[in-house]
């Protein structure tokens, strides 16, 4: 049986055609802001890449809460109806589900060089898995052992949880970005769009005329060194990014594991991210300090991390 798979987030939308978990057509990567919607998407991308395919049923990793019928991708201008998309694409079934909870089922299925170490410890069979990544926002979601030999996925917003601080420096960027926003969430500054707004915010702050910068030019400049606003702006950021997936590990217990995923890590590479503030902060937790050094930091440099995941979701009669 086969069928076609994508993973959408706020900036693109990436297809296959499988079968089981054998590709049937060569994954393709198109701008979400090149199609109306996800229908106009999916058809351009059959006729471009994967003429002659057939499927009879579908399944789609997307970027926002997947609570009924109609979705809306947090970070884009696509929102639709899941009743219609199958309409349009003639399936028999099909599945929407949250992109990170795709993303979490491909886990267990990482190539070993897929999955970079970041720290020394060591998983522990059957026990929690824990996911985030920023992003063109901020994913989250985990892997409850279901007592069978497999797993039971996290389907939450986690990247909507209120932002922590842990310095006056860190008081003061969040105080800015809540004059700015309301709710200052912890997907607000760990995404790529939150880079912008900490270097901007920074600025602010200095006293400095603020000059736009995009998340791949502070990403840059501060693995090169040369710019200490970048500098600043990507150690806040991973700062932020240690203290937030240090939570998510202690509330699942996670010592299957925390993997690290998202556009934006995997650029930074592992030997940048050892020596970050995303390291001291993730254990800097107290009398918790053992506890979390015992939990696995893993960097997912897999392309494709979510394409592991649908291609064996259960689908039903959805």
């Amino acid at each position: 049986m086969s069928r076609l798979i994508a993973d959408v987030g706020g900036t693109n939308i990436r297809f296959a055609v499988v079968s089981g978990s054998d590709l049937l057509t060569e994954p393709a990567t198109l701008a979400c802001a090149n199609y109306p919607g996800i229908v106009e998407a999916a058809k351009d991308y059959l006729s471009r890449h994967a003429e002659g395919a057939r499927f009879d049923e579908a399944a789609f990793a997307v970027a926002g809460a997947v609570t009924g019928d109609w979705i809306d991708i947090t970070n884009s201008h696509w929102a639709f109806s899941q009743a219609e998309v199958k309409r349009q694409l003639g399936v028999r079934r099909q599945k929407f589900l949250n992109d990170f909870t795709a993303l979490a089922l491909g886990v267990p299925h990482l190539p070993k060089e897929s999955a970079l170490a970041l720290n020394d410890a060591s998983p522990v069979k059957e026990s929690p898995i824990a996911v985030i990544g920023p992003g063109t926002g901020l994913g989250v979601s985990g892997l409850l052992p279901d007592g069978k030999q497999g797993w039971v996925p996290i389907a939450g917003e986690g990247g909507h949880a209120t932002l922590a601080i842990r310095t006056e420096r860190e008081f003061l960027v969040v105080a800015e970005a809540e004059k700015r926003f309301g709710h200052c969430s912890a997907e607000r500054l760990v995404s790529g769009p939150g880079l912008s707004v900490l270097a901007d915010i920074l600025d602010h702050l200095d006293g400095r005329t603020s000059s736009p910068r995009t998340p791949a030019l502070i990403s840059e400049r501060a693995l090169a060194g040369d710019c200490p606003v970048s500098t600043e702006a990507m150690s806040l950021f991973l700062g932020f990014l240690g203290t937030t997936a240090s939570n998510l590990a202690l509330t699942l217990g996670a010592f299957g594991g925390l993997y690290l995923a998202g556009g934006i890590l995997p650029r930074l590479g592992a030997d940048y991210l050892k020596g970050s503030p995303l390291i001291t902060r993730f254990t800097d937790k107290g009398r918790y300090r053992d506890y979390l050094s015992a939990i696995p930091l893993k960097l997912v440099v897999h392309p494709l991390p979510a394409f592991l995941g649908l291609p064996n979701l259960p689908i039903g009669d959805a």
